[in-house]
């Protein structure tokens, strides 16, 4: 039975080997149909994308020799062949990856790939699509611009930079707020620009933001986003200084003088006083018997002292500023405020009547005394207002505060600080014990190195004085025996972060106000406080607004 079984097998393994030999034989007569025989088509394609490169992986097939990739801002159709006009084709070795590289930034590209052996058909292409869809990948933002310096800017135009020689045709800035882009402007760069790599772009309004981009045709190559410098403000005359020429006692009769005939009153006027880009103004007063004395502003005087550009237009205090008189504003913006051996910007011991006393985009620094100080005299100042000022190094020989409101005769109604630094002083910040000031408003501000042992961030002890922290940082403390805020009245904190290292050994803010020291230092929210860079780490938009990440 086994036997027979056996020989069956033989038998039907004859039958079919003959039936194979028969096929083949057929085959050989027809031949062999070549465009059958190619390679595999590729399985996967992974892309990484940077500015100007991309790496390409791919799930390579081993009996290739190289691998055809094509590649275009265009779409690349089954229709196209390899180096067709529009398109760039390489061919590579690897098995694994390619590295494409002239890239242009924020552009599509269209990708396939397939893989080549000599003697034999290529694959079939194998065509790249995310897994969204999308038959491209996009490249990352290119930066090729440099950030604006502050000397770089006017009131009416932005002077950009980028990197010399770069292919390059145009520039195009837009206006922040603009959301229908009603205003954006196109500047084509011609050879000299493009190899200095820099222009400037004029015809811009004052105090306003803009974000300019450079592109090379559709492709953009970098943007950064900048503002121009403030505009003077208008007043009835103004009066612009030579280079590195003083405010004197006698300059500044002469420019009321101009003030009053331009406005037709003496007792109400207003004067601009610019002082040029990389200008050095001194305080230079006389006395009637000639000795130097602070510079007076002439009764009835409201006066900017304004500096031109967005840097470098200096104040130098050899003597203070006297605010005698009625004024309706005396306003500091746009300078750099140092000390020169006067100690004080203001150190007022007559009786002085002022609406608004004003520093905007100022840069105060190595003050030994006060910005302000206040004696026993009559003295009104309805508003005292900072605002996007960076204050580095003041009170630093701990004798009075940074705003010093000193005498039961002094009447101060609101002091607001905005969108400003406070970096490294010793005494209290604002002092205003002997007389009530209602309202002391901190918003948007930084803190870091502040109140030096046994001094306060705000001190009104037994003032019915209205204290409000909003959306500020408080950093780290000069040491730890600072103190915090004292006043008769409320004290509130909205929005504010607390580092671990802001340490009020007393008065302290109450549980109900919030504002616990905070379980991270100063180092986990700035980038390098100690060098007096605050930007931060963290997305939140918190404390003066320069810093922000």
């Amino acid at each position: 039975m086994i036997k027979n079984i056996k020989s069956i097998i033989l038998a039907s393994m004859a039958v079919i080997a003959g039936a194979i030999t028969s096929c083949t034989d057929k085959m050989d007569n027809w031949g062999t149909d070549s465009a059958y025989d190619r390679l595999f088509t590729i399985t996967s394609i992974k892309i990484t994308p940077e500015s100007t490169t991309a790496t390409v992986e791919y799930g390579g097939y081993s009996g290739a020799d190289k691998y055809q990739i094509q590649y275009s801002t265009s779409p690349i159709t089954s229709d196209m062949e390899p180096y067709a006009e529009g398109t760039t084709t390489v061919e590579v070795e690897s098995k694994e990856k390619a590295e494409l590289t002239g890239l242009m930034g924020e552009t599509n590209y269209y990708l396939r790939i397939r893989a080549i052996a000599e003697g034999r058909n290529p694959s079939k292409w194998a065509y790249y699509m995310t897994s969204s869809g999308d038959p491209y990948f996009t490249t990352k933002g290119e930066q090729i611009m440099n950030d604006v310096d502050d000397a770089d800017r006017t009131e009416s135009s932005i002077r950009v930079t980028w990197e010399a020689g770069a292919e390059v045709t145009h520039l195009l800035v837009h206006q922040v707020g603009d959301e229908e882009n009603a205003n954006d402007q196109t500047f084509t760069l011609d050879d000299a620009a493009k190899a200095a790599g820099e222009y400037t772009v004029t015809g811009l309004q004052g105090s306003t933001g803009y974000v300019i981009s450079i592109y090379n045709g559709e492709a953009k190559r970098g943007s950064v986003q900048t503002s121009t410098s403030a505009e003077a403000p208008k007043g009835d005359y103004e009066y612009e200084l030579g280079m590195n020429e003083d405010v004197t006692s006698d300059l500044i009769k002469t420019i009321a003088a101009n003030a009053q005939a331009a406005a037709g009153s003496t007792t109400a006027y207003s004067a601009t006083i610019k002082i040029p880009q990389g200008s050095t103004m001194n305080i230079v007063g006389t006395a009637e018997d000639g000795s130097p004395a602070s510079v007076k502003i002439p009764d009835g005087m409201s006066v900017t002292f304004f500096g031109e550009g967005g840097e470098g237009a200096n104040l130098r205090l050899t003597k203070s500023v006297n605010l005698a008189g009625s004024h309706g504003y005396v306003k500091f913006q746009n300078l750099d405020i140092t000390d020169a051996g006067c100690q004080y910007l203001i150190n007022q011991s007559a009786a002085a009547n002022v609406s608004e006393l004003t520093f905007e985009g100022c840069k105060i620094h190595d003050l030994e005394r006060s910005i302000i100080r206040t004696q026993s005299a009559d003295i009104i100042i309805e508003k005292i207002l900072i605002n996007n000022t960076v204050m580095t190094n003041v009170s630093t020989g701990d004798g009075y505060s940074v705003i010093y409101i000193g005498d039961a005769k002094n009447t101060v109604k609101e002091i607001t600080v905005s969108n400003s630094t406070l970096d490294t002083q010793k005494r209290s910040f604002i002092e205003c014990s002997k007389t009530c000031v209602p309202k002391v408003n901190l918003t948007n501000c930084t803190f870091y190195n502040f109140v030096q042992s046994g001094r306060y961030l705000v001190d009104a002890n037994g003032q019915n004085t209205d204290i409000t922290l909003t959306n500020c940082v408080l950093g780290k403390t000069f040491t730890d025996t600072s103190r915090g805020v004292r006043t008769a009245s409320t004290v509130t904190a909205l929005g504010c972060i607390r580092t671990s290292d802001c340490i009020f050994a007393s008065n302290d803010f109450k549980a109900e106000v919030g504002l616990p020291v905070g379980d991270n230092p100063s180092t986990y929210y700035f980038t390098a406080p100690d060098s007096h860079d605050f930007t931060l780490k963290i997305d939140d938009k918190v404390g003066d607004p320069r810093w922000y990440k």
